[in-house]
């Protein structure tokens, strides 16, 4: 080559990017910079990108692709299967308790206290007509929220269990 600037620019580039497909096996990519490095060393053109080729042949059999590991692939296999898993188990939709008492805090926003000791906040300031003795009907909508309703009366709060 005529311009060893130009051998230095490619050599910089290939050895990044072979650092980065292999950046969770430091052990490679140290291997491969070393060999990369040899093979400056050489001045036949031909010799010099065999010398790369055989450096770099890890690297060619995987695309340039990551290969994720073994506890990678259980990760990448369970993503978003959450929701299946779920319809093979028995699942409670919705329960219904005795209310204990009912309370405001300092937001304004009403406190659910039950029998069973399960206590549930209203998540906004928005009121439902509840009292101690009343059954309550607590049950789970979309994206884990839940919702308490008076049984057998129209309108619900959003709520979340703190206790």
């Amino acid at each position: 080559m005529k311009n060893p600037y130009l051998l230095l620019a490619i050599l910089s580039l290939t050895s990044g990017f072979t650092t980065f497909a292999y950046a969770d096996d430091s052990q490679a990519a140290y291997v491969n910079a070393m060999a990369a490095s040899q093979c400056t060393k050489i001045s036949d053109d031909k010799k010099r990108l065999s010398c790369f080729d055989k450096a770099f042949a890890k690297a060619d059999k995987n695309n340039g692709e990551h290969v994720p590991s073994p506890l990678e692939k259980s990760a990448v296999d369970e993503f978003g299967a959450r929701h299946l898993k779920e319809q093979n188990e028995d699942k409670v939709d919705e329960i219904r308790l005795i209310v204990e008492k009912v309370e405001l805090n300092a937001r304004k926003r009403q406190i659910f206290y039950f029998t069973n000791g399960q206590v549930w906040e209203n998540k906004k300031s928005t009121k439902l007509r509840i009292k101690a003795g009343d059954t309550a009907v607590v049950t789970e909508g979309s994206f884990s929220a839940y919702y308490l309703a008076k049984e057998n009366f129209r309108g619900r709060v959003r709520v979340k269990r703190i206790k």
